[in-house]
This record gives C-alpha cells, sequence and structure tokens, in this order.
C-alpha cells in the first residue's frame, strides 16, 4: 500500500568552499558520501582533470553528528565495505586509468566510436591475447583488524569487449572500478555489480549477433558474486532501443552511469543516463537481475543518478543536469513515482550548466526516514560575499500525511 508523504528538505550546509576564480571543470566536483567504519560520515568529491586517466586527487571531510557540522581531513577514516559471505567487507574494485600502450595495433577493431573527445576502438576481448588489461582486482577488508587485502578476480562474462582510446588501453579493472560509488550493491546473499562501456550484446548466441545494430553507444553490463567477490558472472545486460535513440536532445551516449536499489517488495530497480542533457531510464526486474522491463523514461535528464530506499519505506532518487531534482516513492515496486522535487541553485538557471554545478549527488541515510544529500553549486558565495564553487549537503526528512 503506498502511503501519502512529502519530503522536508533543510538548507544546505557548507561541506567544503573552493579558491576564488578556481573554476576550472573537474574542481571540486563530482562528490559522494559513505558511512565511515566508526559509523560517522565522511563527505569525499574529486579535484581532478575530467578523464579517463583518472589522476585527479580525492578531498574529504567528516561530520561526526549526523551532516550537521564538517571537518576536512588529510587522512580520512576508512569507508564501510558490503558484508560479504566470508566475512570481510568488499572495499571497491582496484582504479587504473588509460595509460599508453600499442599492442592494440595489431588487431583489428570491430568498430571505432568518438565520444566527446575520445576515439574509442573496440575490440572482442577474447581476441586480444595480451592479458594484463583483462584482470579485474578488488579490495577487501577484515571489520575486525581493518587489514586490507588486494585480490584477483575471475570474470566470466561472454562476448565482453575492450577499448584502445585515444592511444590508451581501458583496463577492465577501471571498468569495474568507475562503479565504485553507484554499481555495487548486495541482493539477498549475493553481490551485484552494473557496469557499462562500449561493447556488444553478451546476450547473443554468435559474434555476429552480438554486434549491436545502428551507432555504436554505451550498455548496461550486470554481473553476480556469490562467492565474495572472487568470481564475477555475467547475468544480463540492458541495451537501448529505437526509442531510446530518438528521445531528447544532445549528445546521445546510450545507457551509461547505471545505479542498483532492492526495493522493498523483493524486485530490484536501475537508473541510467542516456546522455548529457537527455534523459534518464529506469528499469526493473524480479528475478534478481536476470531479466529487466523495458526501459522507461524517468525524468527529462538524469547524469549520475542516484537511488536510496529508506527503512520507512519510501525510495528517493537524485540526479541534474541542467538542473538538479529529486524523486521519491512510497512504492514497494518502484513503479509509480512523486512528481520531481526542484532545487534551486546559486546561479542564473539560464546559464550554461557547467557554470552552475557538476549535478552529480549522493545520497546516505541518517535515520528510517531521513537521507543526507550532497552536490555541488559552483555560485555559492563566500563569506565574503563572492561566489566560489562549494560542496554543500541537505538533510532530506519524509513527512507521512496520516
Amino acid at each position: 500500500m503506498n502511503r501519502t508523504f512529502h519530503l522536508q528538505i533543510d538548507n544546505p550546509i557548507v561541506i567544503h568552499r573552493g579558491e576564488v576564480g578556481d573554476n576550472a571543470w573537474g574542481h571540486t566536483q563530482f562528490p559522494f558520501l559513505y558511512r565511515a567504519t566508526d559509523g560517522n560520515i565522511i563527505a569525499e568529491w574529486e579535484y581532478t582533470v575530467d578523464d579517463i586517466k583518472y589522476a585527479g586527487t580525492s578531498i574529504r571531510a567528516k561530520s561526526n553528528d549526523g551532516g550537521k557540522t564538517w571537518t576536512e581531513v588529510k587522512e580520512g577514516d576508512a569507508v564501510r565495505g558490503l558484508s560479504m559471505p566470508n566475512g570481510k567487507e568488499l572495499v571497491g574494485f582496484v582504479k587504473k586509468g588509460a595509460y599508453p600502450q600499442d599492442y592494440f595495433s595489431k588487431y583489428t577493431p570491430i568498430y571505432t566510436v568518438k565520444l566527446w573527445s575520445v576515439e574509442s576502438k573496440i575490440y572482442f576481448a577474447d581476441d586480444i591475447k595480451e592479458n594484463e588489461d583483462k584482470r579485474v582486482f578488488a579490495i577487501e577488508r577484515d571489520s575486525t583488524s581493518g587489514e586490507e587485502q588486494v585480490f584477483e578476480c575471475a570474470v566470466k562474462w561472454p562476448l565482453a569487449s575492450m577499448g584502445w582510446c585515444n592511444g590508451m588501453v581501458y583496463p577492465r579493472t577501471q571498468t569495474f572500478a568507475i562503479q565504485n560509488k553507484n554499481g555495487i550493491a548486495l541482493i539477498g546473499d549475493a553481490l551485484y555489480c552494473a557496469v557499462y562501456g562500449h561493447g556488444f550484446n553478451s546476450d547473443a548466441k554468435t559474434r555476429e549477433e552480438a554486434i549491436l545494430n545502428g551507432d555504436p553507444c554505451y550498455s548496461v553490463y550486470v554481473l553476480r558474486s556469490t562467492d565474495s567477490a572472487r568470481t564475477w558472472e555475467y547475468v544480463s545486460g540492458v541495451y537501448v532501443n529505437d526509442s531510446v535513440r530518438s528521445a531528447g536532445d544532445g549528445l546521445f551516449e546510450g545507457f551509461c552511469e547505471p545505479t542498483l536499489c532492492s526495493m522493498p517488495d523483493g524486485s530490484v530497480i536501475m537508473l541510467m543516463r542516456s546522455g548529457n542533457t537527455r534523459p534518464s531510464y529506469i528499469v526493473r526486474s524480479t528475478d534478481k537481475c536476470k531479466t529487466w522491463s523495458e526501459p522507461q523514461i524517468f525524468d527529462d535528464f538524469g547524469v549520475f543518478p542516484q537511488l536510496l530506499s529508506l527503512p520507512c519505506g519510501v525510495t528517493i532518487a537524485s540526479y541534474g543536469r541542467p538542473s538538479l531534482r529529486l524523486r521519491a516513492t512510497s512504492d514497494p515496486s518502484g513503479e509509480a513515482w512523486e512528481p520531481p522535487v526542484q532545487l534551486t541553485l546559486t546561479g542564473d538557471a539560464c546559464a550554461n550548466f557547467q557554470s552552475l554545478s557538476c549535478f552529480y549527488t549522493g545520497l546516505l541515510a541518517i535515520s528510517e526516514d531521513e537521507a543526507l544529500m550532497i552536490y555541488s553549486d559552483f555560485k555559492y558565495p563566500n563569506a565574503d560575499g563572492i561566489p566560489v564553487k562549494t560542496i554543500l549537503s541537505r538533510r532530506i526528512k519524509v513527512v507521512f500525511e496520516e
């Protein structure tokens, strides 16, 4: 039974202010929230160049009062991982940015695609004899001792792809690691990871059928582990269709930046981006990610969409670009959602979105009916009233209308 409610959204709280005049894209943006192993909250954001080398710096702040006040830290506390059957926590996959590599020159790509400033040559991974960049590594932590260990994962993924981008190889471990913040979930007694990339239809029976029709684009692939992240096996894919290709304006990317969420009725929903300012999409599975419903438009836009199902039964989504929005539902299946709620940013709403925010957000439960949201506001005034890039948080409370 759906319950009537509304969201009470508190005023923003400053976590971090950037320097006056430091407006470069990638600086003081891409924020996220974690729960520390001591139970406190960690906010993290990037100071980086937004490219496939992933060579930037992460900056952290900590709150010990539920997000009311923040203190920047040089050495952040360890972040809680996902509990695994072996009694340890999955911290995430090992990052390894793209780097120059020339062995691809002796292979013939299946197709070439240019997205933004990156030209990618896409190959069947099984055709590449060199193995090093096909390896995937993960990190686990002993929750008692705090000791961390890196281990190699076996990946069983038919008709998988590999990419050579602007003369650099894109390692498979980075395909998994780029979703550390967004696409890994514990569903029942298994771990699931939703990744994305330029590739092929891994449900196909032959290589010829696997090569997607139309312009190559991103697809989402879901893998499952039942042995504490040692083995990851392909479960399903979500691929674009003609209606997805034709929806909205702007550069079409395909399905990417997926986030998984277990719903109160036992189903799983997933939100996905399809372009910089194009619609976001939702799909639903009732068989633990083996099959998915047809993709439906969730909203007119939505980069890096986030999902959080609170214990009170309400699920919240945050997303944005070219504006910032929240959306919520008390439907246990996640099929019926309330209208979006738009959050005001400091800058001119008619301005280029890159001057307003990165529109990447994070959500974290802080009680049964409260969530904390993090986002960036590029025009927020500092103590002298000068607009600077700022990382902000807001408390969101579910208020039921009995």
